[in-house]
Order: C-alpha cells, then structure tokens, then sequence
C-alpha cells in the first residue's frame, strides 16, 4: 500500500470545499487520495475561532493594570474553542491531571486562548 501524505502538508489548493455545517459555523473541505475507493482526509475550519482570537486579545489587553481578585464573581483567564477543548484539554482532565491546566494555559504557544495576563 502506498503510504498516505501528511494532512497538514496539502496545500490550500488541493482541498475541494464540501460545505457549510448546519449552523453555518464551520466549512467542510475533503482531499482525495482515492475518489473511487472513498480515501481521503477530510478537514473542518471553524469559522468563529479568529473572532474568539481577536476578543481574547482584546480581553488580555484589558486586563493589564487588575487583578485576578478585582472581580468579586470571579476572573476568566481564558476561552478556547470546543475542537480545541476537547482535543487538548479534555482528555487529561478526564484522566485526573489536575496540573493539565495550569500548565496548558501558561505555554507560549496557547496565549492565544488567554484573557487574562499573568500565570494561572
């Protein structure tokens, strides 16, 4: 059998657009490897996670100067996108790693998803 491509390596140009789920939010693209056989990867773009991107900014922003206990009901620290809840988040907090968290937020590469400066 022929080894399959690495998904994240098809460019752009190759995907063909399948369509729009129910609720509008996400598109639907597949790349076939094999048309007839049904192979190929399939690939979702969550429409509003760079609106999420650009108020979690906003919030972080606007966190400079506060404090996590200036909030009597409470601070959020951050919003993440279901798909990626549950692809990074969800599993290790169903396994009891309770530190999971903690350290997912404070990575570099996961600031995006914060709303507030500072370590949690």
């Amino acid at each position: 059998m022929t080894s399959l491509p690495d998904p994240s390596r098809i460019p752009d140009s190759a995907w063909e657009f399948e369509g729009f789920s129910g609720d509008g939010l996400r598109r639907h693209y597949v790349h076939w490897i094999d048309r007839e056989k049904g192979l190929g990867f399939r690939k979702t773009e969550n429409l509003v996670e760079e609106e999420l991107l650009a108020q979690n900014r906003e919030s972080l922003n606007d966190s400079h100067g506060k404090r996590f206990k200036d909030d009597p009901i409470g601070t959020r620290v951050a919003s993440t996108p279901l798909n990626i809840y549950y692809r990074d988040i969800a599993p290790r907090l169903k396994d009891g790693d309770t530190d999971f968290m903690k350290w997912w937020l404070n990575r570099d590469e996961n600031r995006p998803y914060r709303t507030f400066r500072g370590k949690v």
